[in-house]
């Protein structure tokens, strides 16, 4: 296979390709016998697992397509928004919290469904009640506290 020449038509709407590679290093697509290195635009995985799990989404995917944003540089690797399926990969991994947004910017022609997907993950993690009530573990501690200094008191009275 010979690399895609960044005048390829590829560029100009969203195109079917082929997985050729992808783990916590790379990410190569292919089509029509030519291959090209890409990132995901404008998301940061939170670690490695989460990449791992982006890649097995895209070899689990049976259609995969990838469509570049005009502000994005052509030079590879080739910042590309990833469809699997026909739902955009990078709303889909902010939803599951494993991508954070690199820039938000209204120009970017996927910004608001990658919005959409922060919200949802706000929506999610706030109604699993991952946050804590700070006053909630106050009025705990409070009385075990009140017990504590009586117990103290009553002993220093003694020495």
């Amino acid at each position: 296979m010979t690399m895609m020449p960044a005048d390829s038509e590829l560029y100009d709407q969203k195109e079917t390709v082929d997985v050729e590679k992808c783990d916590e290093d790379e990410l190569v697509f292919s089509k029509d016998e030519h291959s090209f290195q890409a990132s995901f635009f404008n998301i940061r995985f939170v670690n490695e697992e989460a990449r791992r799990q982006a890649c097995e989404m895209l070899t689990k995917a049976r259609r995969v397509e990838v469509e570049i944003d005009p502000q994005s540089s052509r030079d590879q690797p080739v910042d590309v928004y990833v469809f699997t399926d026909g739902t955009l990969l990078q709303k889909t991994l902010l939803e599951k919290g494993l991508a954070l947004i690199n820039i938000r910017n209204p120009e970017y022609i996927h910004e608001a469904e990658m919005e959409e997907g922060v919200a949802e993950t706000t929506a999610v993690v706030a109604d699993a009640q991952v946050f804590v009530d700070h006053r909630e573990v106050d009025l705990f501690y409070l009385p075990c506290l009140l017990l504590l200094i009586c117990v103290l008191r009553k002993g220093f009275k003694k020495i």
